[in-house]
């Protein structure tokens, strides 16, 4: 450990010098407000990360040509959000406040070397602390950020911006203080809402949990999952599967609208309708089978030994990388991981394989949650940062909406969508 530490220490000058040397190739401006560009890198990060939640909430790849023209819309949306985010971003520099003093700068480094260190410490356990292991984990980490269209320069440079819209947010709208009374009347009124929903309804706590629990019903256990979803290919198998399958139901209703019920060719194609549907439940069932191999592997290696978190931050698919929350009546879950989550019996059993809709997954149970109200003196610090966090997360969409809407009433914004395609 002490010689990763000295490793990381020996390396921060360079590091600094790689950052402070500045990104330039020429990015291409998507969009200008005022005085402050939209490169097309940020935009690129910015559009892969909503892609990527657009396909686990709804299943949909919309970089596929099927879907060239709801992708070409999507586009220009997410280019709106970052128009705004840019008019927030020069309303800041109007007012002077991105030039940053020497101490925040030195803040922002730390914030990035902390990142940078989270990040290549994973590489270095991999690699070794040695002069090239940690050559290695470099090259890692910055394949890691390529793989998100960053560069060093970059993302300290994406940290920079956030620092100076949280300096305006606060600039405008204030820090949120709660004092005391009215920090214990929130925590008060909150174990309220939950007992009299949770009264009502058990289920609704795992659709409704928060950060920290200040109540919680009996019956409930701490669950989390490594899931593994359809790749590209499998999906690929999957749709023309049961697009095959759809066109035969198609041509059986078809059938039956010109022949009617019982006609020989409506008998016919019946049959082969039939014939897809178990064509599509064959596909299912081999893509099943090649993630249930690969994460078998991944419970092996838990069983083993390794870090269940750990593995599940780096390996897991889901968009849900914390815990679900199981209770008997719960409504929120697939079936299947609800029955796998409630047959474990022990804190710390991991489940079999479980076959979802979309993948697979193992589960491990957490612990069993202690039922009622969770004392005001252990929680309030908590509750406290979630209060503020979100009080000030509100004030940054109302303050990026505002901005947004504003230049472009004053005219300022200048959009380039063509640089898209």
């Amino acid at each position: 450990m002490k010689a990763k530490r000295l490793w990381l220490i020996v390396l921060a000058p360079l590091l600094a010098a790689l950052v402070f040397a500045g990104c330039k190739n020429g990015d291409d401006v998507v969009a200008l407000v005022g005085e402050t560009p939209v490169y097309r890198w940020y935009f690129d990060a910015y559009l892969n990360k909503q892609l990527a939640l657009y396909v686990k909430l709804n299943g949909v790849d919309l970089t596929r040509p099927e879907n060239r023209a709801t992708f070409e819309e999507y586009k220009i949306l997410r280019l709106d959000d970052l128009v705004d985010e840019a008019a927030m971003r020069e309303e800041a520099r109007t007012l002077g406040l991105d030039e940053l003093s020497a101490e925040e700068e030195a803040v922002i480094d730390q914030n990035y070397l902390a990142y940078y260190n989270s990040v290549t410490a994973y590489y270095l356990e991999q690699y070794g602390t040695d002069e090239a292991g940690a050559k290695k984990a470099e090259q890692a980490y910055i394949a890691f950020l390529k793989e998100s269209g960053l560069t060093p320069a970059r993302a300290r440079a994406d940290m920079r911006d956030a620092f100076i819209i949280n300096k305006y947010v606060d600039h405008v709208a204030g820090i949120m203080e709660l004092t005391e009374e009215e920090l214990k009347a929130r925590y008060d009124n909150e174990v309220a809402v939950y007992q009299m929903q949770c009264n009502n309804n058990p289920a609704w706590f795992g659709e409704n949990v928060s950060d920290p629990v200040v109540y919680a019903p009996e019956g409930y256990r701490d669950t989390a999952r490594i899931t593994l979803r359809f790749n590209d290919a499998q999906l690929l198998k999957l749709q023309t599967a049961a697009q095959n399958a759809q066109d035969a139901v198609d041509k059986y209703n078809d059938l039956v609208t010109l022949h009617g019920e019982g006609a020989g060719q409506v008998e016919r194609q019946i049959a082969v309708m039939e014939k897809a549907q178990e064509a599509f439940e064959s596909v299912r069932e081999e893509c099943l089978g090649e993630l249930a191999d690969e994460i078998r592997e991944l419970r092996q290696q838990v069983l083993d030994g390794a870090d269940f978190i750990e593995l599940m931050e780096e390996k897991s698919q889901d968009t849900h990388l914390i815990s679900y929350f199981v209770h008997e009546g719960s409504t929120h879950l697939e079936a299947s991981y609800k029955a796998a989550a409630l047959q474990l019996q022990n804190e710390g059993d991991i489940s079999d394989v479980v076959y979802l809709s979309d993948g697979v997954c193992i589960i491990k149970l957490m612990e069993f949650i202690e039922p009622g109200a969770r004392p005001y003196e252990s929680v309030k610090d908590a509750l406290r940062t979630r209060i503020v966090n979100n009080s000030k997360l509100n004030d940054k969409v109302s303050l990026q909406t505002e901005c947004g809407n504003a230049a472009r009433a004053a005219g300022i914004v200048q959009t380039f969508p063509e640089k898209l395609k």
